[in-house]
């Protein structure tokens, strides 16, 4: 690294500007940090000449180290490196177009709305940042309200949601928030009570599940997805879902498919209600008793093996299995 010599160097400033301070300090390696402090210092009373290897130097850490720092640094845009050139980028600068970008009027926005959210921001600068909230946070709310048209209150209980788990200080984070919210179709308060009032009726039903079913961890992400189908698409209720378990009695491990092609069945069906199940399943228990006494020879019994199956030596709760699945796709076929 060439610096030019300066007398009064150590007695000189070198200047930070606020917004590393406020946007960017809490996201970078502490190598990251001093970089980019180096390179201040560099670029202020220096030549504006550094490499990997005299930032090693200065820093006193492995190359190697040093070209970890400087991708860092230009991956949160603080710096620009092109043919082996590194470019600070002026933090001032690109602010100040951001917040002209940011605004630009909204032609579909009254002036009454305008007032609205910017009250609300400064609540949760006031509430959450006490009055210093990073300046990146006002342009990332200017998206939700553009993107999914929140209402006010709804982005003041993003923060809160977000401070309630002490993750206030990661923007991603907190957009996750946000992003669920917005897709789940939230737009109000009231929709928001009513979707944490679905999570809660969501999460009340997987423990139920899990509790029946033995499953001391977690569901995976598969098997939450199939939950969700049976709530959301067939809206099905716990008890219903109970009934579908039910079915698995003799059943050694049963699995989510087996128990989703049940319900998928009973879907198809237009089965919509505990009773209406319960009363189709005894109309079937009547038909098969009936049949048992028409055709009692073993050739006629329907679970009975096939060559292949004894071959395989297929045991008696897997034929149970493979019963009930049958009768289902059957009765879901004929009401196509």
């Amino acid at each position: 690294m060439q610096i030019s010599f300066n007398q009064t160097l150590h007695l000189s400033d070198t200047l930070v500007p606020d917004l590393f301070i406020t946007e960017y300090i809490n996201r970078l390696s502490g190598n990251a940090i001093r970089c980019y402090l180096t390179l201040l210092l560099t670029f202020q009373h220096g030549n504006r000449k550094a490499s990997p290897a005299n930032l090693a130097q200065r820093l006193g850490v492995s190359v190697n180290k040093a070209e970890q720092a400087l991708t860092e640094l230009q991956q949160v845009q603080l710096i620009n490196i092109q043919s082996g050139n590194i470019e600070l980028i002026d933090l001032k600068a690109k602010e100040i177009k951001r917040n002209i970008q940011r605004n630009q009027p909204d032609e579909n926005v009254s002036e009454a709305d305008i007032s609205r959210r910017e009250a609300i921001i400064n609540q949760i600068n006031d509430t959450f940042f006490q009055g210093v909230m990073p300046l990146g946070f006002y342009t990332i709310i200017d998206e939700w309200f553009n993107q999914y048209q929140f209402e006010p209150e709804v982005v003041y209980a993003i923060f809160a949601e977000a401070g309630s788990k002490q993750m206030l200080k990661n923007p991603g984070y907190v957009s996750g928030i946000a992003k669920n919210w917005g897709e789940s179709g939230v737009k109000t308060y009231s929709q928001l009570n009513q979707y944490y009032k679905n999570y809660e009726a969501r999460q009340i039903i997987l423990q139920k599940i899990r509790k029946k079913l033995n499953i001391k961890g977690f569901l995976t992400e598969y098997q939450e997805e199939l939950v969700d189908k049976w709530i959301k698409q067939y809206d099905y209720n716990f008890d219903i879902i109970n009934l579908a378990m039910a079915e698995t009695v003799n059943v050694g491990s049963p699995s989510f498919k087996y128990i989703d092609s049940i319900l998928t069945a009973w879907y198809k069906k237009g089965l919509k209600t505990a009773t209406a199940i319960k009363a189709d399943q005894k109309e079937h228990r009547k038909h098969s008793a009936g049949t048992r006494k028409v055709s009692s020879s073993p050739q006629a019994r329907r679970r009975l093996k096939t060559k292949e199956q004894a071959k395989q030596d297929v045991p008696e709760e897997e034929l149970y299995r493979l019963d009930l699945i049958q009768r289902y796709s059957e009765a879901g076929e004929n009401e196509k």
